[in-house]
């Protein structure tokens, strides 16, 4: 299926520092997302989808699942993930 790159008019921010994140999107031909990136200019943060596998670096930490994992699998790495991101703003002073 072919694709083409989409813009979005939305702005996403770092959880952990607040910039702007840099946010890539490619979706087929049906409309669906085939890819998404969203990065942290200044590394605190990366989120990357690749047709349903879900990564994110937190930091130097790597956190990912698949849509077809067990959902219980997928909520306790979210929720891992977004302890991270709660560690790092303490860390960091942004609280």
């Amino acid at each position: 299926m072919k694709e083409s790159m989409s813009v979005s008019n939305r702005v996403y921010n770092c959880p952990i520092c607040y910039n702007i994140l840099r946010y890539e999107c490619y979706s087929r031909v049906d409309g669906k997302v085939a890819e998404e990136t969203k990065s942290c200019p200044e590394g605190h943060f990366d989120y990357r989808y690749y047709y349903g596998y879900i990564e994110y670096y937190i930091g130097d930490k790597r956190f990912h699942w698949k849509y077809d994992d067990d959902e219980l699998l997928k909520r306790k790495r979210n929720i891992l993930a977004w302890e991270e991101v709660r560690r790092l703003r303490e860390q960091s002073g942004g609280g």
